[in-house]
């Protein structure tokens, strides 16, 4: 059953796109008065079909592709039909005259052709359109983090800060605070910012930085101001017994949920929450208890409450003596730069190269800002601090295409936690949906226009090509994951599929319409023998790349193929 939904999915998915791509041609033929005989969607024997007017609609055996039969086509530029048979209804007759393909101006032509791919670009605005018109909230436009050394700290940002506008814009959600700073590095913006009941500004300049693609080898820079919507969980770190909070019952990765009765969501709830004048604090706490069960040693969060003497005043974190959870080590990967280095699991990172760590995404970032090492940590361990350096080397990865690439890693995870604000209405959901989906389908054909160029150029391999089975398992894999993803596959695919017609390979669209660029310089048709010819050649390049595809196809999927049969 799990195979006949995923064939399923596979045809709706294909049969859109080739629908869209068809109904281009079609469109713009009718458009400008050619005749349509068929209108196919799938090649070889017609399963299905109905005719209205002068065009028959069919369904075809097979659903790899589809075809606008019209009054013209061909390399001779006929009909290819025997005008002396009457009752052919593809014959061509006295009424249809200017109604061939070839009967049109050179831009007419140009337009029918260029219809399809065209569509397949466009389609995806609708997609995307629809998918973003389903977003009735956004992440609030809260400041959860701040890097440390970013101009976002230099300008005094805060956790708990709200940003209101960037130079003029008014923001509603974190994303369009990311719009308004990525596109402008190095441009001094006004921000407004709200803090508590207090407003104010800043003026803060997004720094440049290194946006890599890692499958494509390309480089963008986008400005960055160092901040994130995402706050520090209330867990805490490794209890130091001489601290005001050792001699009480804490221990490592409680979750502090109440102060005093106060509700804590956030670690900086407890940095601003002060001791009361009693002098006394209650805590609510959740602690992991292991449970054995038949399915092994579960953890089950149990309550916890203590109460503990402070200092009246004082910020609860402090007054505790208690530490986030966020930059203690909690695994290393064996064979690593930090295994190799010696970062052990416990370890609480406190600085690298002399400079305070603030986050555990300071420590993410640093194969991406600096992986030149070697790099110093000083580590809190068995209440020591010991320097523990640590030398990135590359390492070789696999994308999903079987590609094989590079990278820096230091090989270590974290015991954290994340959480964002409440999410807040989405204001203009109409016009927001429609920017977002032209933005987002720009930037998806730019991506896909340079990965077509960098396989031409040598810089990606060949073996990321893929064929009817990659789509297949795009389709079944997106559709399990949910409409949405189905969605956003299906506009990719589209794209992809506008991009290589418009290559320059002749039986393509953009083999006739460099055909017909030739034609408008050179004041002259091609003959009929060198377009046979070239659709020849044309015919063959397509049928290495499709066994090219295929290949590939087989490549990814090897090992399952040899599990039919029994070998590992």
């Amino acid at each position: 059953m799990g195979a006949l939904k995923d064939i399923l999915f596979f045809i709706i998915l294909l049969g859109v796109l080739i629908f869209v791509h068809e109904l281009g041609h079609f469109v713009w033929a009718k458009i400008f008065g050619v005749k349509v005989f068929k209108f196919s969607l799938g090649f070889g024997r017609k399963l299905v079909g109905f005719r209205r007017g002068e065009t028959e609609y069919l369904i075809s055996a097979i659903p790899l592709g589809g075809y606008v039969k019209m009054l013209g086509e061909g390399p001779e530029g006929g009909d290819g039909v025997d005008a002396s048979v009457p009752d052919d209804p593809e014959a061509r007759r006295p009424e249809d005259a200017g109604r061939a393909l070839t009967d049109k101006p050179l831009w007419q032509r140009a337009v029918i052709i260029v219809g399809g791919p065209a569509m397949n670009l466009v389609f995806p605005i609708l997609i995307y359109f629809v998918v973003f018109l389903g977003r009735d909230t956004l992440l609030p436009a809260s400041v959860g983090t701040v890097l440390a050394g970013t101009p976002a700290a230099e300008a005094g940002l805060q956790p708990g800060d709200v940003i209101l506008e960037v130079d003029g814009a008014a923001v509603h959600g974190f994303e369009d605070v990311v719009a308004e700073v990525q596109d402008r590095p190095g441009e001094r913006l006004e921000f407004r910012i709200r803090r508590g009941d207090e407003e104010f500004t800043r003026a803060i300049t997004p720094a440049p930085t290194e946006e890599v693609i890692p499958i494509l080898g390309f480089v963008n820079e986008v400005g960055r101001i160092g901040v994130s919507p995402y706050y520090r969980a209330p867990i805490l770190g490794p209890i130091d017994p001489a601290a005001p909070a050792g001699p009480l019952d804490l221990q490592p990765f409680d979750e502090i949920v109440a102060v005093d009765g106060r509700r804590i969501r956030r670690h900086i709830d407890l940095e601003r929450l002060r001791v009361g004048p009693a002098g006394t604090i209650d805590v609510g706490l959740l602690r992991g208890a292991p449970v054995l069960t038949g399915l092994g040693t579960l953890f089950v969060a149990e309550a916890v409450r203590l109460s503990a003497r402070a200092t009246a005043g004082a910020p609860v974190d402090r007054a505790l003596g208690v530490t986030t959870s966020d930059l203690v080590v909690s695994r290393v990967r064996p064979g690593s730069a930090a295994d190799r280095g010696g970062l052990r699991v416990g370890d609480r990172l406190l600085r690298l190269d002399g400079k305070p760590l603030a986050t555990w995404l300071d420590v993410q970032l640093v194969p991406e800002r600096d992986a030149a090492g070697p790099h110093t940590f000083v580590v809190a361990r068995d209440g020591r601090e010991l320097p523990v350096t640590v030398d990135l080397q590359p390492e070789t990865w696999r994308d999903p295409l079987g590609q094989e690439h590079q990278r820096f890693s230091l090989g270590v995870g974290g015991y954290t936690r994340s959480l964002t604000d409440d999410p807040v209405p989405n204001p203009n959901r109409v016009s927001r949906a429609f920017f977002g989906a032209f933005n987002e389908t720009r930037d998806v054909i730019r991506l896909t226009a340079l990965g077509f160029a960098a396989i031409f150029q040598g810089r990606v391999g060949v073996d990321t090509i893929g064929g009817p089975v990659l789509i297949f398992d795009v389709a079944a894999q997106s559709a399990e994951a949910g409409a949405v993803s189905f969605l956003w596959a299906m506009a990719l695919i589209s794209i992809n599929l506008g991009i290589l017609n418009l290559l320059p390979i002749p039986i393509l669209d953009g083999g006739q319409l460099l055909f017909f660029a030739v034609e408008a310089a050179r004041r002259k048709p091609f003959s009929r023998k060198f377009k046979e010819r070239a659709q020849f050649v044309g015919l063959v390049l397509i049928l290495a790349l499709v066994a090219l595809a295929l290949r590939n196809d087989i490549a990814r999927r090897w090992s399952d193929i040899l599990g039919l049969f029994g070998c590992n």
